[in-house]
């Protein structure tokens, strides 16, 4: 979770994607409003949500990265005692 909320690329386009709504809202004359405030926490929300499935999607990569050598290893050593 640590390395997810650390992500400079998360924290950038967290970033602009608000100030964006923001200069929107502001530029509209409802900075302050209640639909902005909704807008943001919306935005904020999907973006979370979005980023921590890409997050979990790296983190299989690396797992299984890190497994299938094992597994394979594991395999050979199994075909070895079936031959012996």
């Amino acid at each position: 979770m640590n390395q997810f909320q650390a992500d400079p690329g998360y924290a950038f386009r967290l970033s602009e994607g608000m100030k964006a709504l923001e200069r929107s809202a502001a530029a509209r004359g409802g900075l302050l409003g209640g639909a902005t405030g909704k807008a943001l926490q919306r935005y904020g929300q999907e973006m979370g949500s979005q980023e921590y499935m890409n997050a979990f999607n790296r983190y299989q990569a690396e797992r299984n990265a890190q497994l299938n050598p094992l597994q394979s290893l594991a395999g050979i050593g199994q075909t070895s005692v079936n031959t012996l």
